[in-house]
């Protein structure tokens, strides 16, 4: 996708090429995380079981909740320090940095002391066997230190992010899943268990937060000379930043993470596990689409700060209809596939068959959460925080009141759908009709970009899917005609997207870096085939 952020082509390029190395940096932090879920799983599961694996999981979403939540609170540091960066202001660009230090300082003293109050009862709380309330208590700590670790890792990656250096961060990242991954891998093979596992976590995230520090030292020499400072005022004003951020995230954390403690407090342990790992297959097309374009929100926020208006309108639309067809390609690929994926991460003990109603409405808000990124971010970047802090906060209590109310009624089914139904709700009719409204971007060029265009790739790839299915009916496809399908289905939806999607610089940035590739193998020189425009028109 083509971004125009600087009249200078020096900065629109500078500032071009760290998106780009971003988005191809986030991918790949995304599919080694893909692929490390395929080597660990069933591995876990034949392993331990569907029990213990569900009480893995279990403590695994109470990690990703904290880290979550640090996040939210990254966002206003980054929107803070971007902002102070478009306008050269190192002044206030350290003094954030003291402030976000003794921020961060509060929030981990306070996620300590409340986890301290609340070990002893969560065997109780969540419900636990004899045999696992052994060992709950210890994995509990071990689970909030190795979050408070991470949340402190998250103040260097704001410097670098703040500096696009979205590269830095997603290597580290995929450093880290990877050796996470060897270590859990080895300490089951060696007979280890969760405590093991979970303390082999720990370590590798120390070396890796120490390694953002180093890193954000090397790019920026005066961080390693920033000292807590107490600010009221400072810290209220990045609270209050951060605020719409983390309500959002909770939002996430209702729909992606509570649902296993509610299913845990009326449900078995192995429905846990089995709800969890659905909803992890859907959530790496959401986390693909998020690693991609994570770097939308310090480039809105400078639009914003540069009053780019027609830039900002241009961005919003053309990665919306990014999103729109990379997350719907995705999710028709997982469907086509669900049968032979769920065979295989389960080892053959779960029959997708009953589980194929909650796949398909968790598909369903998976798309609609990635579809309003673009959206959300715009938002945010322009100084709508309370329209969306309160639409996420209602979003997440209407979520899991409904999931209460119908887990007791139809199971994980009605866990998925008490989740779809108000985010579905939040996502379209409220957060990108707003947006749309904002930018002056009518209901009807909006659906017609986003979506019309996208439909005949749709058609083509589902419809080779479903063709396979009805040949092969209920039974499992063999594993040559699966990738011979599969890779015939992405031949298609990527012509479709390059002939009928794409306007003239994206083609052109796809050529141009196709000819890079290409140089790189035969040693020969690419070819300038001139800048990209700044027209910011939608047309091919």
């Amino acid at each position: 996708m083509a971004i125009w952020l600087n009249q200078t082509n020096e900065g629109y390029m500078s500032e071009h090429s760290r998106f780009i190395s971003g988005m191809l940096s986030g991918a790949g932090a995304f599919f080694a995380k893909v692929v490390v879920n395929i080597v660990i799983i069933p591995v876990i599961i034949k392993l331990l079981g569907l029990d213990d694996f569900g009480l893995y999981v279990l403590f695994l979403n109470l990690s990703e909740i904290l880290i979550t939540l640090g996040a939210g609170f990254t966002t206003g540091l980054i929107h803070r320090l971007s902002h102070h960066h478009s306008l050269n202001d190192s002044a206030s660009f350290n003094e954030q940095l003291g402030v976000a230090q003794s921020f961060y300082g509060l929030i981990a003293i306070l996620i300590i002391g409340l986890s301290w109050v609340i070990n002893p009862s969560v065997p109780q709380i969540f419900h636990l066997s004899a045999k696992h309330t052994e060992i709950a208590s210890v994995a509990f700590l071990l689970v909030i230190v190795d979050a408070v670790i991470n949340f402190w890792g998250f103040y260097p990656q704001g410097v670098l992010k703040a500096h696009s250096l979205y590269k830095n961060t997603n290597i580290t990242e995929t450093v880290q899943t990877l050796v996470s991954a060897l270590l859990t891998l080895g300490l089951l093979m060696m007979g280890y268990g969760l405590i093991a596992i979970l303390v082999s976590r720990l370590v590798v995230s120390v070396l890796t937060v120490i390694s953002l520090y180093w890193q954000a030292i090397s790019i920026m020499p005066e961080f390693s000379k920033a000292r807590p400072k107490l600010s009221v005022h400072g810290i209220k004003d990045l609270f209050s930043i951060s605020f719409y951020s983390l309500i959002q995230r909770i939002s996430g954390i209702v729909a992606h993470r509570i649902d296993g403690f509610v299913i845990a407090a009326f449900l078995s342990m192995s429905e846990v596990g089995i709800y969890s790992l659905i909803l992890r297959i859907f959530s790496y097309v959401s986390g693909f689409a998020t690693k991609l374009m994570e770097g939308m929100f310090p480039i809105f926020t400078r639009m914003a700060a540069q009053d780019t208006r027609e830039k900002s309108r241009f961005f919003f639309l053309r990665s919306s209809t990014f999103l729109n067809f990379l997350t719907g390609n995705c999710l028709i690929v997982i469907m086509g596939n669900y049968p032979e994926i769920i065979a295989f991460l389960t080892t053959g003990k779960v029959d997708y068959q009953q589980t194929v109603l909650p796949a398909v409405i968790i598909a369903g808000f998976t798309w609609s959460g990635s579809l309003q990124m673009p959206a959300s971010n715009y938002l945010f970047a322009s100084g709508w925080h309370r329209f969306q802090t309160i639409t996420s906060m209602i979003t997440a209590a209407l979520n899991l009141g409904l999931s209460i109310l119908l887990v007791q009624q139809i199971g994980v089914t009605g866990i998925a759908l008490g989740t779809l139904i108000p985010h579905v709700i939040q996502h379209n009719l409220l957060t990108v009709f707003w947006a749309c409204k904002s930018l002056e971007i009518s209901v009807r060029e909006y659906i017609f970009q986003v979506y019309l265009k996208n439909l005949p790739g749709f058609l083509a790839g589902g419809g080779l899917l479903l063709l396979m299915r009805y040949c092969f009916g209920s039974t499992h496809v063999p594993l040559v005609y699966q990738l011979l399908v599969n890779a015939l289905v992405f031949i298609l939806v990527v012509a479709c997207w390059y002939f009928l999607v794409a306007i003239r610089d994206e083609r052109q940035m796809c050529y141009s870096t196709i000819q890079k590739i290409s140089a790189k193998f035969t040693g020969k020189k690419k070819q300038n085939y001139g800048a990209l425009t700044e027209d910011y028109s939608i047309t091919h």
